[in-house]
């Protein structure tokens, strides 16, 4: 188990945006009256607590009080230490801090009884089942899709949502036309696309666990994607290609959320984007690594090419709006000049 002042000491937001640390001797007081064997905190599972913890919200109302505070002060430390990963992880290239962060998501004022604002520690309590999976990973799963945090990572470019989940919520048809329309691919690539989402969707989501979060496709997975594209199109590539392949499409996609959401293009740059060519017909794919090179060169050239073009088409659209407003504000300075005689 980690710190056991973890159970007892809340993390409150301050003026500043980060946080300060306020230990609750009544509930170190409770939480030892539950543990009282200290040498065996160290041997104690965070599950094991949590287990205890929750069943006292069902006995008389001082324990449910204490109970309920207790794992207010874990979710406290849950909340900020879910933050600092977002910001080692991405706050360095995103440019956002956790002043940023914390103010969205450690809204709990620490009352007792709870007020009657929603914080997120009340929704992550009143919507976890005991027995049901980790608390910690409902914790953090809950910060990580928070509407006003996600939106704010979108302000600064980031798209926090996994490969997967966005191939798994894209339609064959909206796909065709986000690579026509924003990435102008030619109407072959875009079949070959296509066929790819085809085959990992028919593949990936009815053995996909909803209640779980997106993983990767297993190697299992990818040889009968692989092996029903193959079907599809007479064109034969190794499962970790389409793999290659899949990484590739769902990148370009998030890369279009984040234009569409924001009106701004994506922070990535095309460097980090290891974006590849989709497989032509008849390609068979034993595997020269020069040939697979080769495609990631062309490959590069039409998606920088598409994406100029998208970059392109949003500036000339602000130049136009712009135009527009200007001309209505002297179109309206004009009309002022003239009075209306009776």
């Amino acid at each position: 188990m980690g710190k056991a002042s973890d159970y007892w000491t809340f993390l409150r937001l301050d003026p500043s945006g980060t946080y300060r640390s306020l230990e609750k001797l009544e509930i170190k007081a409770f939480f030892q009256q539950q543990f009282p064997d200290q040498d065996d905190w160290e041997s104690l599972t965070h599950e094991a607590i949590q287990s205890h913890l929750f069943s006292l919200l069902d006995g008389s109302i001082e324990l449910q009080q204490a109970a309920m505070f207790s794992l207010r002060c874990f979710i406290s430390h849950q909340i900020v230490q879910t933050c600092l990963s977002l910001v080692n992880q991405f706050g360095s290239f995103y440019r956002f801090g956790l002043t940023d962060l914390l103010p969205l998501v450690l809204d709990d004022d620490g009352r007792v009884p709870l007020s009657s604002y929603a914080s997120l520690s009340q929704q992550i309590l009143k919507t976890f089942k005991p027995g049901s999976g980790s608390f910690s990973h409902w914790i953090t799963r809950l910060v990580r899709q928070h509407r006003e945090l996600n939106h704010l990572l979108l302000e600064h470019g980031l798209y926090l949502i996994s490969d997967w989940a966005i191939l798994n919520d894209t339609p064959i048809d909206r796909l065709r036309r986000i690579l026509n329309e924003f990435f102008s691919l030619a109407p072959a690539e875009i079949e070959q696309a296509c066929h790819l989402l085809e085959s990992y969707r028919a593949i990936y989501l009815p053995e996909h666990t909803h209640s779980r979060q997106c993983q990767p496709p297993t190697e299992d997975q990818l040889q009968r994607m692989s092996d029903r594209f193959q079907q599809q199109t007479e064109t034969r590539i190794r499962p970790d290609t389409f793999l290659n392949y899949l990484e590739s499409l769902a990148k370009q996609l998030r890369q279009h959320r984040i234009t569409a959401r924001t009106g701004r293009p994506p922070t990535q740059p095309i460097e980090d984007s290891e974006a590849q060519e989709y497989p032509t017909e008849n390609q068979d794919e034993s595997c020269d690594p020069a040939t697979e090179n080769q495609f990631l060169v062309k490959y590069r050239q039409v998606f920088e090419s598409a994406l100029d073009n998208a970059l392109q088409t949003v500036v000339q659209d602000r130049i136009q709006k712009a135009k527009n407003q200007r001309s209505a504000i002297a179109f309206s300075k004009h009309c002022s000049c003239f009075t209306v005689s009776t």
